[in-house]
């Protein structure tokens, strides 16, 4: 007689047809079935902790949206794109762009000692000009403007 077990957790199914009258095995039908229950719900469990953990540790990273100086508040990407907006509309007007970062209100201080609370893998290059982007690495950001 073969034994079934399922795909997942490899749980015993016992078979009505074939093993129909053979005593109840308490071991091998229950306990055993349990006890690989009990060991995938604790590897659940950890690994739940574990992502809970990483997403505090990357929401830290990232601060808190409602301190952003700009107006949109709702996510980061929508944030960039206001103070990319900003940038485009400074240098229509005649600015350098090493000059529009500092007059965009409350970027720099708000950017000010930021940089060195993160680890070397947080931190991304953020530049900016009018000429197409050339080089960089993954993650780097280039804003352009005309």
């Amino acid at each position: 007689m073969v034994k079934e077990y399922s795909p997942e957790l490899d749980l015993y199914l016992p078979n009505p047809v074939t093993e129909g009258t053979d005593n109840f095995n308490l071991d091998t039908i229950l306990n055993d079935n349990w006890q690989k229950i009990d060991a995938f719900a604790q590897a659940q469990k950890t690994m739940n902790e574990d992502v809970a953990e990483d997403i505090t540790q990357i929401g830290n990273s990232i601060g808190n949206l409602a301190t952003l100086t700009t107006d949109d508040k709702t996510n980061l990407v929508l944030a960039m794109n206001e103070v990319l907006q900003k940038l485009t509309t400074h240098s229509a007007e005649g600015t350098t762009g090493a000059h529009v970062i500092g007059n965009i209100t409350g970027l720099q201080s708000a950017l000010n000692g930021k940089e060195s609370t993160l680890n070397p893998d947080q931190k991304r290059k953020i530049t900016f000009g009018t000429t197409e982007p050339t080089g960089g690495s993954d993650g780097d950001v280039y804003f352009q403007y005309e």
